[in-house]
């Protein structure tokens, strides 16, 4: 029994190195994942608020060319009064 348990304990003090660097490669690979994850998160933030700002932008167009109208308009009526 002592004798199975020292077999198994010197067989992983052995692969004790190669244990310790398979467990930083899969640290290292789960953070890259994180990195990727938390990137693509971002890009799709940033698209998001991209489209948001283009359609706040049309809007603004838009709003500007019926003020300019409705300026016209009221320039016109005034006239009319005179």
């Amino acid at each position: 029994m002592i004798e199975e348990a020292l077999t198994h304990a010197a067989f992983i003090e052995s692969h004790r190195v190669q244990v310790l660097k398979a467990q930083k490669r899969l640290a290292d690979r789960f953070q890259q994942e994180q990195i990727i994850e938390q990137k693509d998160d971002l890009k799709s933030l940033v698209d998001s608020i991209r489209s948001e700002i283009d359609s706040l932008n049309q809007s603004q167009a838009g709003l500007k060319k019926t003020k300019d109208r409705l300026e016209a308009k009221r320039d016109f009526l005034l006239q009319e009064l005179d």
